[in-house]
């Protein structure tokens, strides 16, 4: 959790987001649907939220560490279907051997989002940092 925290910070409502307004991550929508207040969300119902709609959901916790948290990562930021997508490419190696390559399938998606959506490419470079440190604590 300390890396999703890290990534998606506080509260956001930048114009070109197609996520909209957010608060650690969970979207108005998300927020709402689980009766809150997208700016009422505190570090305990984001980590519930977290829990229940993307590690669930997405089925994150049949992966050790460091997969496990890239699932996770790409669940949250992407999406439960682009996270379920990447974990049919996962093979049969270490952990730390298929965690890489789904942390490099995110990146790919990055710069695919902004090569079909230009305004989107204020995201890029923050993305790119995301996938950067993700890489690196995989690598640790």
């Amino acid at each position: 959790m300390d890396f999703i925290r890290k990534w998606e910070g506080g509260l956001s409502d930048h114009p070109d987001d197609n996520g909209g307004r957010t608060m650690m991550g969970i979207t108005k929508e998300v927020a709402d649907r689980h009766g809150y207040n997208v700016d009422d969300i505190t570090k305990e119902i984001a980590t519930e939220i977290f829990y229940t709609d993307y590690w669930k959901t997405v089925g994150c916790g049949e992966f050790e560490y460091p997969l496990a948290m890239a699932c996770l990562n790409t669940a949250i930021n992407s999406g439960v279907g682009k996270a379920a997508e990447f974990n049919e490419l996962i093979g049969d190696g270490d952990v730390r051997e298929e965690a890489i390559p789904y942390a490099q399938r995110q990146e790919d998606y990055y710069r695919d989002i902004v090569s079909r959506k230009r305004d989107q490419e204020v995201f890029l470079q923050g993305w790119l940092n995301r996938s950067k440190d993700l890489k690196k604590r995989i690598s640790n």
